[in-house]
């Protein structure tokens, strides 16, 4: 007689404990591998994305500058920066904040200040960058106000 026929049907079936336990440990493995690197492509994507904005709004800036014929000013401040802009129907200031709370934007002074003339040139040079985790950008303003993206050391 064949012992099979006296089995149930749902337990031949079944998966054994072995097995569980030793897909269970590749999909760790597979886990343990890939999260940080996925937590790495975040970071990167945050800190594109930011200094990409930044760029755009110091355009912006340098542009407004030139239209208005006044100062116009980037000021870093507590989780974000402030634009200002002086024209003929006063001062204009929007406050923007950063794109993630987990990035830092540090300047290479102590105000963190960049000031364009109304010829389009910076007051002084600037450097910018911005930081999430191991990933880092710099943003370089001339004194000429020439916009520069770069890799941060």
């Amino acid at each position: 007689m064949n012992r099979e026929n006296f089995l149930p049907s749902a337990r031949r079936r079944a998966f054994t404990l072995i097995e569980l336990v030793v897909v269970l440990g590749i999909l760790s493995l597979l886990l343990v591998v890939t999260v940080p690197r996925v937590g790495a492509l975040y970071d990167r994507q945050l800190v594109e994305q930011q200094v990409r904005l930044l760029e755009k709004d110091l355009i912006w800036l340098r542009a407004e500058a030139q239209r208005s014929g006044e100062k116009a000013s980037f000021v870093r401040c507590e989780g974000g920066y402030r634009l200002t802009v002086r024209d003929a129907n006063g001062e204009q200031t929007q406050t923007k904040a950063l794109v993630s709370e987990r990035l830092r934007l540090q300047a290479n002074s102590l105000t963190g200040q960049i000031v364009f003339e109304p010829r389009g040139t910076a007051y002084d040079k600037c450097t910018l960058t911005v930081r999430c985790g191991e990933q880092a950008r710099t943003l370089v303003v001339s004194n000429l106000g020439r916009i520069r993206v770069g890799v941060a050391s």
